[in-house]
């Protein structure tokens, strides 16, 4: 629960910096390395269950959103998970 506290507090600090909005000191470097060092959860299809992301990569898609990508954390599942972070 606090994980999930902190990773919305950063992706809001990282709206209002894009928007310019003042009192947000957080230059782009260091907020992308705290978006990075929060644990992910994502919906594994091929075992059906919710939990963490292992291996968690960032990557940007063409259309210039953010998705995390990594296995399924589920003993004995291979599967990939993939989400959309902004």
């Amino acid at each position: 629960n606090n994980k999930r506290l902190l990773l919305n507090s950063i992706v809001l600090a990282k709206m209002l910096f894009q928007a310019g909005i003042g009192g947000v000191f957080i230059s782009a470097e260091p907020m992308q390395k705290l978006i990075q060092m929060a644990e992910y959860q994502g919906f594994c299809l091929k075992c059906k269950t919710y939990g963490p992301i292992s291996g968690p990569e960032m990557h940007t898609m063409n259309n210039g959103r953010k998705r995390v990508a990594g296995t399924c954390s589920q003993d004995g599942c291979t599967g990939r998970i993939s989400k959309i972070i902004a």
